[in-house]
């Protein structure tokens, strides 16, 4: 009998047995993510057609919410994540909620230099992730691993979004600390963008007409924005820009 993932987590918690292996933080992060339950992101994925692939990377994939649901409807899943300690409660997860070795595979990695072949993917999904990368390289590799008609699904941040942060959670309610997050990614942003050596992080918002004009480039096609399976409390919109966006596209048969 399959367990469910929340039920694992929780016990981790109660348990207290993950000293070394992961932080607290990104415990309580991931029991945030499996709170919606597994059957939310299945039909979050079922609206975009990735469903019936043999093989499916996500790209980023965190605790692993998004690639445990996938299994639902999809052959095989491969998530990678720069983070060890999302990858080991990802794995964790999978192990102990009984999903066959065979099917999942969890493994820290960069979407900047994905370590699989050429051509390897029927889909790939990134969620929420581009704004922490070198984008452009990351975009390349999307279009290298996957298969020719292989479909793409891009979440990422633009301008509004981080100053919904800096006025919206921040200022107007005195929380600093969303102040200074929103204050800091646009700096961090022009920075990079007049100087790239002066950026103090990777991490940028990016306007949803240079992912675009970048899928264009790679040689993506289909590109569509007429997408939205994004969580509730992300804002497509703040004070009439563009706050969270999304992008599907495919790669050309020929």
């Amino acid at each position: 009998m399959i367990k469910e993932p929340l039920h694992v987590l929780q016990q981790l918690r109660q348990q207290g047995d993950y000293s070394g292996l992961f932080s607290e933080i990104e415990l309580d992060v991931s029991i945030e993510q499996y709170s919606r339950g597994i059957e939310y992101y299945q039909e979050q994925l079922k609206k975009i057609g990735f469903e019936g692939m043999d093989n499916l990377l996500d790209a980023g994939c965190g605790p692993g919410q998004w690639s445990i649901a996938a299994l639902n409807s999809n052959s095989k899943i491969y998530g990678i994540d720069p983070t060890e300690g999302y990858i080991e409660i990802a794995q964790t997860v999978a192990s102990r909620c009984g999903f066959p070795r065979e099917r999942i595979c969890f493994q820290v990695g960069s979407v900047e230099k994905i370590g699989y072949p050429d051509n390897s993917f029927d889909g790939l999904f990134c969620y929420g992730v581009l704004m922490f990368t070198d984008y452009k390289a990351a975009l390349g590799e999307f279009f290298r691993v996957l298969k020719p008609g292989g479909k793409l699904y891009i979440l990422a941040s633009d301008l509004g979004w981080y100053l919904y942060y800096f006025l919206g959670k921040g200022l107007f309610k005195l929380n600093f600390d969303q102040m200074r997050l929103g204050a800091g990614v646009i700096i961090n942003t022009f920075r990079f963008r007049k100087k790239p050596f002066r950026a103090t992080q990777k991490f940028f918002f990016i306007r949803a007409s240079e992912i675009i004009k970048n899928l264009q480039t790679q040689g993506f096609e289909k590109i569509s924005r007429e997408v939205d399976i994004k969580d509730s409390y992300s804002r497509s919109r703040y004070l009439g820009m563009t706050a969270v966006y999304e992008i599907l596209c495919s790669k050309p048969l020929r």
